[in-house]
């Protein structure tokens, strides 16, 4: 932290001109709000131990709507709580690394949580990309719900 103090203090008296008197860093906090009025192409279902949630096949393509449905699943395991939280992909032909990413999060709250989360209805591509990148190792992949 010195260093970067010190070559702080030497970037500000090289760029100083003799008319500026700015000689602070604000730091400010940035919040991202979450809209609740989103339409995602998800079914929700409850069955006797477990919520069922059905992803349409654009929900995975779209970055806003992935990050929305990330957002979307983890607040749906902290209102509800289910044992067992199933997400169908079966209408899911292809997956992009941010709705992988979004999968995994909400893995690690569903663990969390003490919430078993289960995909299903994995398609053949979708499964050998699981199994190649060893995800099947982190996630339940069942063939159906």
């Amino acid at each position: 932290m010195k260093f970067f103090a010190s070559s702080l203090d030497r970037f500000r008296r090289h760029t100083k001109s003799a008319d500026d008197t700015s000689d602070r860093i604000g730091v400010v906090k940035v919040e991202h709000s979450q809209t609740t009025d989103v339409t995602l192409p998800v079914t929700v279902s409850q069955q006797l131990d477990k919520t069922v949630v059905s992803i349409g096949a654009i929900a995975m393509q779209d970055l806003s709507e992935v990050r929305d449905l990330g957002a979307w699943l983890i607040q749906l395991l902290e209102e509800d709580a289910p044992k067992v939280l199933v997400v169908d992909l079966g209408q899911v032909k292809c997956l992009t690394s941010e709705s992988l990413n979004q999968l995994i999060n909400v893995n690690c709250h569903a663990r969390e949580r003490g919430t078993k989360l289960v995909l299903a209805n994995l398609c053949s591509p979708l499964l050998d990309v699981f199994r190649i990148t060893r995800l099947d190792r982190l996630f339940e992949v069942a063939d159906s719900e």
